[in-house]
């Protein structure tokens, strides 16, 4: 299994959780560019690799929404709780 390094870890859940009412994040395109690439994957990146993502993530929304558009992005949160055994 790819990721496998041999470690077993033997869960009981618990429980599942819906985060109902949680705020929706609005913005333009920058604003929602700026979010996501400061919080993924995307953030790791360099130099030109960075630069590449940040376009190629612009000509996405470029396709769907306007400069004046507000993007509104509603959160969906889950969360399970497990025990160790």
């Amino acid at each position: 299994m790819a990721g496998d390094h041999g470690i077993v870890a033997l869960v009981r859940f618990l429980e599942h959780k819906f985060m109902d009412d949680l705020p929706e994040m609005k913005g333009d395109k920058n604003f929602i560019v700026d979010h996501f690439t400061s919080i993924s994957v995307i953030a790791k990146l360099t130099g030109t690799d960075f630069e590449g993502a940040v376009k190629k993530f612009h000509r996405v929304l470029d396709e769907h929404f306007s400069d004046e558009d507000e993007i509104v992005m509603p959160y969906d949160s889950e969360f399970y709780c497990v025990e160790k055994w």
